[in-house]
């Protein structure tokens, strides 16, 4: 797991549940130029036959959760799974993203 100085990043064991507490984030954050808050994490997996010819998925069920401190307003957002086929990756490669035999 890699948390850049300063993220806290924390791995449940148990559930295989991992949480980035990102505290509050300065408003514009990410626009006109500003960094945006960047995390990242390393997953490795071992695919089954059943999943030959698939693009099985990696991250599952990613969720925001947090209050707009301007307004008190609760934001919630739900992301897609992140599976093998990882195309915005600066390092992807199309033909690793199926499982092959």
């Amino acid at each position: 797991m890699y948390s850049p100085s300063g993220e806290k990043l924390t791995f449940n064991q148990s559930d295989g549940t991992v949480t980035w507490d990102i505290g509050t984030i300065a408003a514009g954050a990410g626009l006109g130029g500003t960094l945006p808050r960047q995390a990242a994490i390393s997953v490795g997996f071992t695919p089954s036959t059943s999943q030959i010819g698939q693009s099985p998925p990696l991250v599952l069920n990613i969720n925001l959760t947090g209050t707009d401190a301007a307004t008190g307003v609760p934001v919630n957002r739900a992301l897609r799974d992140v599976t093998t086929n990882i195309a915005g990756d600066a390092g992807f490669n199309s033909s690793e993203a199926t499982v092959v035999r």
